[in-house]
């Protein structure tokens, strides 16, 4: 038998898949970039916009090398979402084709908190991002078997912890409880965890008690509760598309610190569902994978590893989620980071073990834009209800 040459891809691959190793050096250079900033020290003083550079060379590494090319139901969300900022920075009167004006607008006010610098300048911010990577150091420390490793990775959890302390965010604060209880119901059950979080109720007083006050008779509590109230009356006047991302500013004169209700009068009814459909889609590709530990592969190591990261993940999205909604921070890029994370879990189980038919179906996709309509209802009635208390 005469055997049969393999056809040669482009750029010489030997086969019709390929991994893009550059493309995924890029991006963790990138990443590094985003979240170390070395080019905004005043030591470096970097003049030419350096992430957005190498931004674009990793998109074309992946473009030219990743094969098969991997497409989900959120990459059509963000094309359609980049598409319609593309139309409102071209425009001369920065207007997109959903009649919304791109704005950008700080508050009057600057609190002395621990922050850092570029996306982290912030320390709601900050806090967030701090409170979804406790998560992944508790990931890192139960997978690993060496005993120093542990403690390392317990006092990196722990380091994050003082961090979200230092930052002083109230909303970070309820996440990083979110984040508690979501550990404790994974590891002792309903039942337990209740009893538990009921058992933590004095540490979090005392906690708290260095907090600034969050209460409904709090000055600054009923301010939020008023602007969550004004977005409603947002939605209301422009139903369909809103008044414009970063506009909400311009009708009321303090943000909404909640990132569903800058959402929704912002981006009105379309955006919101696209915005939270990305959401629970990324909820609904993570339980998929822990969901398959019910599976006779799960005894396999490196699936079984899968579903321990998508376990941890889920609960960084909790963490997002709880602190999203006491804090304006919708359209942060980390929260992206780990939407892609989640990507990336999915589509490696899904490649791995063919045969499960990991999948999101239309149905289900369908069910996941009801689900986003009925949190609209519901954040609509937790206003309503907040406020006649």
């Amino acid at each position: 038998m005469v055997a049969v040459p393999q056809k040669k891809a482009s750029f010489g691959a030997s086969s019709s898949t390929s991994d893009a190793k550059f493309g995924f050096f890029l991006l963790c250079v990138y990443t590094a970039l985003v979240l170390i900033r070395p080019h905004e020290w005043p030591v470096l003083n970097v003049q030419f916009p350096l992430l957005r550079i190498v931004l674009i060379i990793t998109f074309f590494a992946y473009l030219v090398s990743l094969r098969p090319k991997a497409w989900n139901v959120q990459c059509t969300i963000f094309v359609i979402m980049s598409q319609h900022a593309y139309v409102q920075i071209s425009s001369p009167f920065g207007e997109g084709w959903a009649e919304t004006v791109i704005y950008r607008n700080d508050g009057p006010n600057q609190m002395a908190q621990a922050r850092y610098i570029g996306v982290f300048n912030d320390p709601n911010d900050m806090g967030m991002f701090l409170v979804m990577n406790i998560p992944i150091a508790i990931f890192f420390m139960v997978n690993t078997q060496r005993f120093l490793m542990k403690l390392m990775w317990l006092a990196v959890a722990g380091v994050l912890v003082m961090g979200i302390y230092w930052t002083g965010s109230r909303g970070s604060l309820v996440g990083v409880m979110a984040v508690l209880f979501s550990f404790f119901y994974l590891r002792f059950g309903r039942v337990k965890s209740l009893v538990l979080a009921s058992l933590s109720v004095p540490g979090v007083i005392i906690v708290m008690s260095s907090f600034r006050t969050i209460s409904k008779d709090d000055e600054s509590a009923m301010q939020r509760l008023t602007a969550w109230y004004e977005g409603i009356q947002m939605l209301f006047h422009r139903p369909l598309f809103g008044f414009g991302k970063e506009r909400f500013l311009e009708y009321h004169y303090k943000v909404a610190h909640n990132s569903f209700v800058t959402v929704m009068a912002e981006l009105g009814v379309v955006g919101y569902m696209l915005w939270m459909t990305f959401v629970l889609l990324c909820m609904i590709m993570l339980l998929k994978v822990i969901n398959l530990k019910k599976t006779e592969h799960a005894k396999d190591p490196k699936l079984s590893r899968e579903i321990s990261l998508a376990i941890f993940l889920q609960v960084s999205l909790i963490g997002f989620c709880s602190t999203a909604f006491f804090i304006s921070r919708s359209y942060v890029i980390f929260f992206y980071i780990f939407a892609a994370m989640t990507a990336a879990c999915f589509i490696r189980v899904s490649k791995q073990y063919p045969d499960l038919g990991l999948s999101i179906s239309n149905k289900e996709l369908a069910q996941t834009f009801v689900l986003s309509l009925m949190s609209l209802i519901g954040l609509y009635l937790i206003i309503i209800f907040l406020m006649r208390l």
